[in-house]
């Protein structure tokens, strides 16, 4: 019972997750920098210069900052939700 609970409140956890990243504009900032860095790279590919590294740094760090911001957010979310059902059982 207690597994299934928790199973369920991971999905409606899942939903709100992503309803929080499409209103939150930071992360959509974010999603829109990256986006934009992919598609300055494929002309770069072609020259094959140091443009092309300083292109894919700057995507990578874009990519990485979602990521970072995307797991403290469940991180903070998952623990929550483990407290209410767990601890306070």
């Amino acid at each position: 019972m207690k597994r299934e609970l928790i199973e369920s409140y991971y999905d409606m956890n899942e939903r709100d997750l992503e309803a929080f990243i499409k209103r939150d504009p930071s992360v959509q900032e974010m999603e829109e920098k990256y986006e934009n860095a992919l598609k300055n790279i494929h002309p770069v590919i072609d020259v094959l210069g140091q443009d092309f590294w300083e292109q894919l740094d700057t995507m990578l760090s874009a990519r990485t900052a979602v990521e970072a911001y995307l797991v403290r957010e469940m991180y903070i979310r998952g623990f929550l939700d483990y407290e209410r059902l767990v601890l306070r059982s």
